[in-house]
């Protein structure tokens, strides 16, 4: 199997520096070293990095030592900010969370193999993995997928 290109959004480095989180902070946790040692392709974006600055500050550090190399910066680009607005007109994303339609827009742009958050709420659903397939299916994009940490990390054999 080819290394996968893995986007990582905010919720990622939110629970991999919550030691508190259980289950999710381990994965998160083993998800980055296995990025750090180059197992996955990992990519963030401008919109990861504002998340991440919004934050109080003793919370962003946190949020920033979980930041491993090699990561990959994705600008946000023109095309980007279209490509998420339409992703939200179409009500795959509420519009109300547009920074989430910019991480799905990003990772298709991008050619990302799998969008990797916690965000159950608005992002990680069958029904949304379903709607950006066929958005992407429609408009000539390439395909990404929609998961948890918990389901991308690679465990012992």
């Amino acid at each position: 199997m080819t290394k996968l290109k893995l986007y990582l959004d905010s919720t990622v480095f939110g629970f991999a520096a919550n030691d508190k989180a259980g289950e999710r902070h381990e994965n998160a946790k083993l998800l980055l070293r296995q990025v750090g040692k180059s197992l996955f392709d990992g990519y963030i974006s401008d919109v990861v990095l504002r998340e991440i600055e919004a934050a109080p500050v003793n919370i962003r550090l946190r949020l920033e030592r979980e930041i491993v190399n090699p990561i990959i910066i994705i600008s946000e680009t023109e095309e980007i900010k279209t490509l998420a607005e339409n992703i939200a007109n179409r009500g795959i994303i509420p519009a109300t969370y547009y920074g989430t339609a910019l991480h799905v827009a990003t990772g298709i742009l991008a050619g990302i193999d799998v969008l990797v958050s916690y965000n159950f709420k608005h992002l990680v659903r069958i029904d949304v993995s379903i709607l950006v397939d066929e958005f992407t299916k429609e408009n000539g994009l390439p395909s990404i997928r929609l998961a948890s940490p918990d389901e991308v990390v690679i465990y012992e054999r």
